[in-house]
């Protein structure tokens, strides 16, 4: 049977242990994607206290990531990716109806694309368009009220 788990990637990345997964994982889901920007992702979560960076197992085996900030009783998205051999199972959806009660949280917000925005709707999540936004795409704040 599959079995999906959580694990500090904090921890890992000090160790440098999946770090290729991991810059591939971070690569799919920042902008722009450059090396640059995907090692000062890394270091944001390194180094930053108020987030975590959690790796998705299945059958141990590192298949995502998911970045979240953390204040009070909200937590922020601020990065979720799922290797594409393992996209559309609804691994991505159970991680985060798993926020709420891991973390204690009362909101749930992320921030996204016109290629995401649905995923989010259809986990309850209200969306808004960001009104002059600094990317040249739309995109979308999206709240999630436990």
């Amino acid at each position: 049977m599959d079995e999906i788990s959580l694990i500090d990637l904090k921890v890992a990345l000090n160790q440098n242990s999946y770090i290729d997964v991991i810059k591939t994982l971070f690569s799919s889901c920042t902008y722009p994607s450059t090396e640059e920007k995907v090692q000062d992702t890394i270091n944001y979560y390194l180094h930053t206290d108020s987030t975590d960076l959690l790796g998705i197992e299945k059958n141990n085996e590192l298949i995502g990531i998911l970045g979240i900030e953390l204040m009070l009783n909200k937590g922020i998205i601020k990065h979720i990716s799922i290797l594409p051999d393992f996209q559309k199972e609804g691994i991505g959806t159970k991680v985060i109806k798993t926020l709420p009660i891991k973390y204690d949280l009362n909101i749930i917000e992320a921030e996204t694309d016109n290629e995401s925005v649905s995923f989010y709707q259809n986990l309850g999540f209200m969306t808004q368009l960001i009104e002059n936004n600094s990317y040249s795409i739309p995109r979308y704040l999206c709240v999630l009220r436990a």
